[in-house]
């Protein structure tokens, strides 16, 4: 950490990574970010990173594909059945401004390049994933964030926009079907894990021993169809909560907390069964409600210092 001048600070440094096993590779990450505090109220960000991510543990091994050669359980596709570590390089910029003691305003973007990025798949109709990798691509969004704290009173509002596009097939190829492999051979397709605008926000309110909360998520749809190119429907749905404490002698003070998810019972469809890796279609919560209560346990507790 470097304290350039008054207002001024760069933090800095690198790591080293060396994976053994189904997969192999190794690379040197620095970083660098710089803070600004330009007033008071006022502070700017800016950094870059590389990154270097293995493979999830938790899959299938790819040496059990040779087991199934020359038999009808063997790969639709030939290509790598070994997925591949995943590289990175992030740019990112932002901005936090406290407009008043209550009131704070914040924006975040960033730019992403990534050579060999790392998706999961479904092994077959069954929810068991298998990584694989795109062969490279690009991913950038933004953030807006609102809040304002009071003692009695929380308002937040989230507004995002973001988009990752890859371009070809470095392994799991038997994840896709040939039209699609020679389609995304050339051409950048839309990942089906990020909407292109989403928002969220919510209500605290005190009042006594009682706590009033709602919430809500909107998302304009995720992607599905033949290589992701069909644009699925927006969905949305709004939460209620209710909170109190009270006392319970020779315990101590607990919380009851009662939330109803989706208050209008919406059928959501978050993604169909279609769509790259997919075989089951995905849906939101319907109308739930949930209680649940905090009690403490004070033999639990460490000893005062």
């Amino acid at each position: 950490s470097w304290q350039i001048t008054e207002k001024l600070r760069a933090t800095y440094g690198a790591r080293f990574d060396q994976a053994l096993g189904f997969v192999q590779g190794n690379q040197i990450s620095p970083d660098v970010n710089l803070l600004y505090q330009a007033t008071k109220a006022t502070s700017l960000h800016a950094g870059f990173a590389r990154y270097f991510q293995t493979p999830p543990f938790a899959g299938v091994s790819p040496f059990s594909f040779q087991k199934f050669a020359g038999t009808t359980g063997a790969l639709s596709q030939s290509g790598n059945p070994f997925p591949l570590p995943e590289r990175d390089w992030y740019w990112d910029a932002g901005v936090v401004n406290h407009l008043t003691p209550n009131l704070t305003l914040g924006q975040d973007s960033y730019f992403r390049l990534s050579q060999h990025y790392l998706d999961e798949g479904q092994f077959g109709f069954v929810p068991i994933y298998i990584p694989f990798n795109y062969e490279h691509g690009y991913g950038w969004g933004f953030e807006q964030t609102l809040a304002y704290n009071r003692e009695d009173l929380t308002v937040r509002i989230n507004f995002t926009a973001a988009r990752d596009e890859e371009m070809g097939v470095a392994s799991g190829q038997y994840n896709f079907t040939p039209a699609e492999l020679a389609y995304m051979a050339d051409h950048y397709i839309i990942l089906d894990h990020e909407p292109l605008f989403g928002a969220s926000g919510g209500v605290v309110y005190r009042w006594g021993k009682y706590l009033f909360s709602v919430d809500g998520v909107f998302s304009s749809g995720y992607r599905g169809g033949f290589a992701n190119t069909e644009q699925l429907p927006i969905w949305w749905w709004l939460n209620l909560g209710l909170g109190r404490s009270f006392y319970i002698p020779g315990i101590g003070q607990a919380w009851d907390q009662i939330t109803l998810i989706n208050i209008f019972n919406r059928t959501t469809l978050i993604r169909p069964s279609t769509g790259i890796g997919f075989f089951e279609a995905a849906y939101g919560p319907r109308l739930a409600l949930y209680n649940a209560v905090t009690i403490p346990l004070p033999f639990l507790a460490p000893p005062p210092a």
